[in-house]
């Protein structure tokens, strides 16, 4: 009943959106504010907004723009925003292509999400010196921001609020700064050198993701969540001695025990990669999307590797599996460019997922220690045409494990077991030990 009531007079004492020279305007009678707002056509050229307005006499001051009220303007080249307007809703700006500059208010403390999202010509930004945060996506594709500076009253930057700014050249993050959001800094390929200030105590998932030109990055001495010890060109949380960012340059340290997740996601310019030999975990994701990522050495003090660690690292031939790892996550390998691989005999289970699209794999060997193959765990192998199975017991397998039945070849003990098993049975099976007769018997012949 309190809700009904609180919208009934909202809505009595919002009059019907008036048009003041050239803008669009809600107006509160109440409370004498107007919010700036989209209208029947849309905006374009030099937009000055005054910071009140006259409507049948009464004077209503300018206190808020609302969300998308410039949405795809395509045309407007400028605005002004009065010292009045408090608030800019979310996607205010959106698209607005040849918007260059924008001047935020000091009354204005927080940038909504998605601002400015795609104004792709906007060269620069004058932050207002109360502004405490800056919202997800908000410059999100402002490819013509070259640099920017932040005021000392900055808190937090919000997951991916300067996405995809490939121009952006150098960033001085202030000393204000508590917490840096998901893929806030995505694909800013311009980006040569970072320093992380000793105040930030929150640093989200993949910052860095994409910007593999980072030759730099360092973190204040003075921070107590993060550090980058002995010079090591990295990011690594504290605590935990892990390494939360990693580049192409990056040279862990042995005081660091694992490579975190998605530490160095989408890093194109790793071609080979070896794990020190002091790192026992690899986290989720953490080399997923390295699409160059060719040969990588993993040591036997490793005992875990997280779930889609390699997913789509699409040119990814050259792994072998230690003796020390036990499972094979999900989507491990997930499209990767092998054309042969073997499943050592530490392993017992196999993920979902785990060589999902792989379509350049023509042999896979199962070691004999397998019990669990997950669903979908080879599916989409479209030039998978021998399965090697050392398995003394046949695995029971969901629908679509693999994508059809090709050759199994399997040691000669074990041949009847696996024609008796469901979805094995309808592979052309084999005897192993047998083929290995055949292929001698060839190379003496030809020697």
């Amino acid at each position: 009943m309190t809700l009904t009531l609180s919208l009934l007079i909202t809505t009595m004492t919002m009059l019907a959106q008036v048009k003041v020279n050239g803008i669009y305007y809600n107006l509160h009678e109440a409370t004498k504010q107007a919010t700036v707002t989209a209208g029947k056509t849309q905006y374009k050229g030099n937009i000055i907004i005054p910071d009140s307005i006259i409507f049948q006499t009464i004077t209503y001051k300018v206190s808020a723009i609302d969300e998308k009220a410039f949405n795809e303007c395509f045309d407007l080249q400028s605005i002004v925003i009065p010292s009045s307007v408090y608030f800019i809703g979310k996607y205010a700006f959106n698209e607005c292509f040849n918007l260059k500059s924008i001047t935020i208010p000091n009354t204005i403390t927080e940038i909504s999400e998605g601002a400015f999202y795609r104004c792709s010509n906007l060269t620069s930004v004058h932050f207002s010196s109360n502004t405490t945060s800056i919202g997800k996506k908000a410059f999100y594709d402002c490819g013509s921001l070259k640099s920017l500076t932040f005021p000392n009253s900055l808190k937090s930057i919000y997951d991916y609020a300067f996405g995809e700014c490939t121009g952006m050249k150098s960033l001085h993050l202030p000393e204000s700064l508590k917490t840096i959001g998901e893929g806030a800094f995505y694909h800013c390929t311009g980006l040569k050198s970072v320093t992380i200030p000793h105040s930030v105590d929150s640093i989200g998932n993949f910052i860095f993701r994409d910007c593999s030109n980072i030759t730099k990055i360092v973190v204040d001495a003075n921070n107590k969540v993060y550090d980058s010890r002995k010079k090591c060109n990295g990011v690594i949380h504290t605590a935990t001695n892990t390494l939360i960012i990693g580049f192409k340059n990056t040279i862990i340290p042995k005081s660091v025990t694992t490579i975190g997740d998605w530490a160095y996601l989408g890093n194109s310019s790793i071609k080979t990669f070896i794990v020190p030999k002091h790192i026992t975990k690899i986290g989720a994701s953490a080399f997923s999307n390295c699409f160059e990522l060719t040969s990588i050495t993993i040591p036997n003090s490793v005992t875990s590797i997280g779930k889609g660690a390699f997913r789509a690292c699409y040119k990814l031939r050259d792994v072998k599996l230690p003796q020390s790892i036990t499972a094979i996550a999900d989507e491990t390998f997930h499209s990767t460019g092998f054309t042969s691989f073997t499943i050592p005999e530490s392993v017992t289970s196999i993920g979902t997922w785990a060589f999902q699209n792989c379509q350049n794999l023509k042999e896979i060997t199962i070691g004999s220690n397998v019990k669990n193959i997950g669903w979908q765990a080879f599916y989409g192998c479209i030039h998978l045409n021998v399965v090697k199975n050392l398995s003394p017991t046949p695995q029971t397998l969901m629908d679509d494990t693999f994508d059809d039945y090709w050759e199994l070849h399997v040691p000669s003990q074990y041949k009847t077991a696996y024609q008796e098993v469901s979805y094995w049975n309808k592979f052309k099976i084999m005897d192993i030990t047998a083929q290995k007769t055949i292929k001698n018997s060839k190379n003496q012949t030809n020697n």
